[in-house]
């Protein structure tokens, strides 16, 4: 039974999700229609270069010289970059808007695929064909179908998630080792592409798997120096994903021999934390908006035109000085600003997202000890719950909106999955994968 149902239930998430990747494509070219940030026309420039020159992340200049792409399109994420070059690269006719709007496509594809083939190697088959089939439903190709960035942002959140169901599990393996080590290389791939495509939700992932290994680290406390250094192992390889725009703009200006770039490589962090003071009446007359900040930090230091290293040093100061000697009226915008993300348009049956995330993370507690075969399932909920949290916060520190926010719904999806899973892999008749730890502790019984 259990495997003519997990059968059907691949057959089934597979035919959903070719049809949704079929009907995105299918739509791509009325989805160009929609506004863009001028970034998408950047895009389009350093393709175009790449198709005359052969040659990533720069934009050609008139008489042929070659620019650095973040001197082009500052403060900008440049996965969508990248990808667009190396399509491209293989491109006959001129790239144009619909490429764009077709990458993002399978780009959300990808991303579920590969965070449903994840949970698969971690011998959670429920949660993995779910993921396929409600992935699909919602992200392909997207509630923000067009040529932005914003387009992607359930993709980069899905790619976010990839290391999570690898990282619980190990105190108590329940696949064997290789599996594991393939969920881990890919996810580390993954966290990689979320990176360079949306650093804040990149930084979700990164920041969620950090705490998940520190915390597995507290609970197994290893005294072997192999243990120790696995552990020390992955710490360094999470954190390399932070370095990753920065090294491959290293590599291509070496390669290309190309000047230093005069603005910053990506997209910012401060830059959007001090606008997000701005989406609320404040006293210090900040607005959410670029001039706004452009123009602060260039009356306080001439030197620090927009989109500089200078700049951002800039905007950082002005935001740590509020945020320092005016901790109460902060107070008082973020909490304004909770309210409003926990309270965005975003349903399941007529009910706010957060009701549902607030009843899983009550009911996650009474699970966590209860069975031993659901062991892997409830931590990777829980795990995935931190990751929701995480990522609304940025709707708190920045600005509440769905434009930002939508991809919480797929990451309320992700925790009844989760709860799905468990309540699957604890059932008696044995309807998940086996469980090697629960037959080892069986084995180990007096």
């Amino acid at each position: 039974m259990r495997v003519f149902l997990l059968s059907l239930g691949f057959i089934v998430g597979g035919m959903v999700f070719a049809s949704r990747v079929n009907r995105g494509l299918a739509e791509a070219p009325a989805n160009t229609v929609w506004q863009t940030y001028r970034r998408v026309d950047w895009w389009i420039l350093s393709a175009r270069c790449t198709q005359e020159r052969g040659v990533l992340l720069v934009a050609c200049g008139p008489q042929g010289q070659l620019y650095p792409i973040e001197d082009v399109s500052p403060s900008d994420d440049r996965g969508h970059g990248l990808v667009a070059n190396l399509v491209a690269l293989f491109q006959k006719r001129p790239f144009e808007k619909i490429d764009i709007v077709r990458i993002n496509v399978w780009i959300n594809a990808v991303s579920v695929t590969l965070l449903a083939l994840v949970f698969l190697l971690c011998g959670m088959p429920w949660a993995s064909f779910l993921c396929l089939i409600a992935g699909a439903v919602y992200g392909i190709p997207g509630p923000m179908a067009s040529a932005d960035a914003q387009a992607t942002f359930f993709g980069e959140y899905g790619l976010a998630l990839t290391p999570l169901p690898w990282l619980v599990q190990l105190p108590r393996p329940i696949v064997k080792p290789w599996r594991l080590s393939l969920a881990a290389s890919l996810s580390w791939c993954a966290l990689v592409a979320a990176f360079l495509l949306r650093e804040a939700i990149g930084l979700v992932g990164l920041s969620v798997a950090v705490f998940v290994t520190i915390v597995v680290f507290i609970e197994t406390k290893p005294r072997s120096t192999g243990k120790i250094a696995g552990f020390g192992a992955i710490l360094a390889a999470l954190l390399m994903v932070a370095s990753s725009n920065m090294v491959m703009l290293s590599i291509r200006s070496r390669l290309l021999s190309l000047p230093p770039a005069h603005l910053i490589s990506a997209h910012g962090i401060f830059h959007n934390v001090r606008a997000g003071l701005g989406t609320e009446p404040n006293p210090w007359g900040i607005t959410y908006d670029d001039w706004n900040g452009a123009l602060a930090a260039v009356k306080a230091n001439p030197d620090a035109t927009y989109g500089t290293p200078a700049y951002y040093r800039e905007v950082r100061r002005q935001y740590l000085d509020v945020l320092t000697h005016y901790p109460w009226p902060v107070s008082i915008i973020y909490w304004k600003k909770l309210k409003k993300t926990l309270s965005q348009p975003l349903y399941f049956g007529g009910i706010n997202i957060s009701w549902y995330a607030l009843g899983v993370t009550l009911v996650l507690p009474f699970l966590w000890k209860r069975s031993v075969r659901s062991f892997a399932a409830v931590r990777v909920t829980a795990a995935m719950d931190v990751a929701l949290a995480i990522f609304l916060l940025q709707g708190v520190i920045v600005r509440p909106m769905p434009f930002f926010l939508y991809p919480a719904k797929f990451g309320v999806l992700m925790l009844l999955i989760g709860l799905v899973e468990a309540g699957m892999s604890a059932l008696p008749d044995g309807f998940s994968l086996p469980d090697r730890w629960s037959h080892r502790r069986a084995r180990s019984s007096p």
